[in-house]
């Protein structure tokens, strides 16, 4: 599993450098990413549906997600 975090980056990076890691992950990998804002969580949502990929989001503390991306 790969891991990227993005906490403390606002837009569009967090998106970007999700993208980029995404590329480089194997068929039947996971991404496993970290981001504190919760407008960075939506767009690599966003992002992972427009890619038809699946995800998991799980709320670590009031203001930090992780999103599980397989693909």
């Amino acid at each position: 599993m790969k891991k990227l975090d993005v906490c403390g980056e606002q837009c569009p990076y967090p998106v970007i450098k999700t993208k980029k890691e995404i590329e480089k992950l194997p068929e039947g990998g996971t991404l496993e990413i970290f981001t504190d804002y919760i407008c960075s969580m939506e767009s690599i949502l966003a992002y992972i549906k427009s890619k038809e990929l699946n995800a998991e989001v799980e709320k670590i503390d009031s203001s930090k997600w992780k999103v599980l991306v397989f693909k």
